[in-house]
């Protein structure tokens, strides 16, 4: 199929049935077409499995699930970035899979696009403990099984969904480079541009290294809502500057309006389990666990660490991407055995540690 072709079948999905009922309803994320009323046209958006979700804090290990190997995620390939109207999206060209993980098949990757906010306050769709981040990306696959991603997409084991959240950092990130230096020729909604192979490779978005991540099954995050997706949610950061967030934000739609503020809010769980690839401490408490870490608003130079380790030696807890750690300030500490200080310079000063039987929760203050 041409990428051509593939852009065009993307567009259906993601501006949703164009026929019968919905001819009409151009969906938002705000207003009188908002998410608020989807469901008056798209009756799926009023299910009881949507997505996005609250990542809660009570999980269940699953030791089946392992890790996600990718293919073609290397190779260097031809894109289309296109503004929607709903969001900055990358039709991909050639062969890249997925597979592993507790997926019950082999998936293509079709899409990829981004949800962000009017600060970096807001902007993912998921939230992790309640907390939001500046933007999430997902990387949008169909089951192999099925002739397409028209037929997959209907069906409760169709399609495949990676996300990553985004986290600031203080130098531009170059894997966004491609991307970003081409959202000033698509800032007026209906405008694509190429993205030439050999500029990029899919594996220069994505963190180094990948593993643990929450699993649950869910819908899509937009009209027309098929509850077809089994989300994988990485607990590994993108990172990307404040500067390249802004041409983000420069993207416009309907009448010249800034594209922000492009996520569905916060679904019930309706009684779904969400699952983790790796030990929570709490089924197996002789491993290092990091349990959360999330940028601060309130403090945009800080950020709070909650880490334990229990019956071992002493454990990295977290490496700064940020900078240079300055400070640590213990916001909250238990422990089940006396708690030796946590050491705020590792190595070259960008890690923090923990020693036998400490637990606490740390705000962690960079230059």
């Amino acid at each position: 199929m041409s990428l051509a072709g593939v852009y065009l079948i993307v567009m259906a999905i993601c501006l949703g049935p164009i026929r019968g009922c919905c001819a009409h309803f151009h969906w938002s994320y705000s207003g009188r077409n908002g998410p608020g009323y989807w469901n008056s046209k798209y009756h799926t958006c009023d299910s009881h499995s949507q997505s996005p979700i609250d990542i809660p804090q009570t999980l269940v290990y699953d030791p089946e699930l392992g890790d996600i190997s990718t293919e073609g995620y290397d190779s260097e390939m031809e894109m289309v970035l296109t503004n929607n109207g709903h969001t900055a999206h990358v039709a991909v060209s050639g062969d890249a899979f997925i597979e592993g993980g507790g997926l019950p098949s082999r998936y293509k990757l079709v899409q990829f696009h981004f949800h962000w906010g009017n600060n970096s306050s807001v902007g993912s769709e998921h939230t992790i403990y309640g907390h939001q981040f500046m933007m999430e990306v997902h990387f949008v696959h169909y089951n192999v099984e099925y002739s397409g991603i028209e037929e997959a997409m209907k069906e409760p084991d169709g399609l495949a969904v990676l996300g990553f959240m985004f986290q600031v950092s203080l130098d531009p990130n170059p894997g966004l480079s491609p991307i970003v230096d081409k959202l000033q020729d698509v800032q007026s909604e209906g405008s694509s541009s190429y993205i030439d192979s050999g500029t990029m490779a899919l594996s220069d978005i994505l963190p180094e290294s990948f593993g643990p991540f929450f699993r649950y099954t869910g819908s899509l995050s937009t009209p027309p809502c098929y509850e077809s997706v089994i989300w994988t949610l990485f607990t590994d950061f993108i990172h990307i500057s404040e500067s390249q967030m802004n041409e983000f934000r420069k993207l416009t739609h309907t009448e010249g309006e800034r594209l922000v503020d492009n996520f569905r809010p916060i679904q019930e769980l309706n009684g779904r389990i969400i699952y983790i690839n790796y030990y929570n401490g709490y089924e197996r408490p002789s491993s290092f666990v990091l349990d959360s870490i999330w940028p601060q608003s309130n403090y945009p130079e800080a950020q709070i660490i909650k880490c334990s380790s229990r019956h071992g030696s002493r454990k990295r807890c977290m490496s700064s991407p940020r900078g240079w750690i300055r400070n640590i300030e213990i916001v909250e500490k238990t422990s089940i055995a006396p708690c030796v200080k946590c050491r705020d310079f590792f190595a070259n000063g960008r890690a923090v540690e923990v020693t036998n039987g400490c637990k606490g929760i740390f705000r962690i203050v960079f230059y």
